[in-house]
């Protein structure tokens, strides 16, 4: 991943250059260089900068053009070198050498590296079957979007389900669970093995207790043998009511089966309801006869149903899940225009292929791409899609909703690109290396595109 490589890259080099330079340093320095120091450049100024504004930098706060010189200068053998910087408050701009990186980035294929140290997840869904439907396909959306993401990063997942009951009187035959008097818990002396912040370190559980119920719930859906491997994780997708008291429930769960230590392998996905005033086949049917209206040609007929499901799935996964939501019915434009340009992309490649016969991608001449509508399509997303898989799955929380996120921006700045370009102009001798350079860049970015819709299930239409 070239742009996580590069920001490695930066960190690594920024004590080398300090140290070749001579300049000052204290033993603080060393924990504060890390990758929070490091971000994306600001919207049309720069592509990477490093953020030296924390006082323990103060020592070098005098020297930042000659760290930033240095650091150019030894990028040149880098995977995609710097081309130049400037100095703005306590901060180091630095661009990308534009000539290395568009070649490479739209040549090479992306290898989507695991960072999170997990090979394999279990998945326990707690969704209880008196949810409202809106509320139970949200949980089935982001069960399933989870599902791609681990397997996109080549992890390994396996699913498990739970109807959580509020109460419950049947003997489990178990004498943790069928006592009659509270079990006492105690924490002190394991909250530093307790990712989660719970509001008491001394509790009672009491027999037929919510608290109770859902530490049943785990005993019977986990075993400590899950936890045994380093490797594996598990996250629980439990509604936000439940949440608190849950991780109350895995906490006890732990100390009682002497895994404390493991705790920090399993983490919540909160998962808030979805209201609305209409049912969903209501929903569904609205929004067939809106875009059979304004469609123009016969789409609605031929894809109507992948159109409604892009609807449905766009606007659920695009909220944070432990937010609550009313569904807003006039958001599916949002997910119309995304299905529409993904079209658009198809028929420019359909058209280039009736008009020319595309070169073979090593004979195609990349560096004609100048326009910096061009270089933000190909860094800020073919280039930061594997960036966008890697932030996501970072536990505490996992964050899908960056997914449609990602999606609605990319959109939209293919469409200002589309405004701005004419991407096959008439077909010539004179024209025809820069089409063909272009051509390449919209085969990638539809490539993007698919592989980012696939993610949350949606299956991209070829016209429309």
């Amino acid at each position: 991943m070239s742009i996580i490589k590069l920001k490695n890259d930066l960190i690594s080099n920024l004590l080398l250059a300090t140290s070749t330079l001579g300049l000052p340093g204290n033993p603080q320095l060393t924990d504060y260089i890390g990758s929070s120091i490091v971000s994306d450049g600001f919207k049309g100024k720069n592509d990477v900068t490093l953020n030296l504004s924390n006082p323990v930098f103060s020592c070098w706060h005098n020297d930042l053009e000659p760290i930033g010189s240095h650091i150019v200068e030894q990028s040149k053998s880098w995977e995609l070198p710097l081309s130049d910087f400037k100095v703005s408050g306590k901060s180091i701009l630095f661009n990308i050498n534009r000539d290395v990186a568009i070649p490479l980035l739209l040549r090479e294929e992306f290898v989507i590296q695991n960072d999170s140290g997990y090979q394999s997840t279990i998945l326990l869904n707690t969704e209880k079957n008196s949810f409202k439907e809106l509320t139970r396909l949200r949980f089935k959306y982001i069960e399933e979007t989870l599902v791609s993401l681990i397997e996109a990063t080549g992890g390994k997942t396996s699913i498990r389900r739970a109807n959580y009951l509020e109460t419950t009187d049947q003997p489990t035959n178990d004498p943790l669970f069928d006592r009659k008097e509270p079990l006492a818990i105690d924490i002190t002396q394991h909250k530093a093995n307790i990712p989660f912040d719970l509001d008491e370190t001394q509790f009672s559980i009491e027999p037929g207790s919510r608290l109770m119920n859902l530490m049943l719930l785990f005993n019977e859906s986990i075993v400590p043998e899950d936890l045994k491997s380093d490797t594996c994780r598990i996250i629980i997708l439990i509604h936000i009511n439940d949440w608190k008291i849950g991780e109350k429930a895995i906490t006890s769960w732990s100390i009682l089966n002497s895994c404390i230590s493991k705790l920090s392998q399993i983490s919540f996905i909160p998962i808030a309801d979805i209201t609305s005033d209409l049912s969903l086949t209501e929903i569904k049917d609205h929004w067939r006869s809106v875009i059979k209206k304004q469609s123009e040609t016969e789409c609605m007929d031929q894809q109507g149903d992948c159109l409604i499901e892009t609807c449905l799935r766009y606007i659920i996964t695009s909220i944070s899940p432990k937010v609550f939501h009313k569904l807003d019915l006039h958001k599916y434009k949002e997910a119309l225009f995304i299905q529409y340009n993904y079209a658009r992309l198809v028929g420019i490649t359909n058209k280039f292929n009736q008009l020319a016969t595309p070169l073979p991608l090593t004979d195609v001449n990349l560096n004609l791409l100048k326009s910096n509508h061009e270089w933000n399509l190909i860094y800020n997303f073919i280039a930061k899609y594997p960036v966008l898989l890697s932030e996501v799955l970072k536990p505490n929380p996992i964050a899908i909703h960056k997914i449609p996120y990602f999606i609605n921006t990319f959109v939209n700045c293919i469409s200002i690109y589309y405004n701005f370009t004419r991407v096959i102009t008439e077909i010539n001798e004179k024209s025809l290396p820069l089409a063909n350079a272009r051509i390449v860049m919209i085969n990638k970015i539809r490539s993007v595109l698919h592989q980012v819709l696939s993610l949350i299930k949606i299956e991209p239409v070829q016209q429309m």
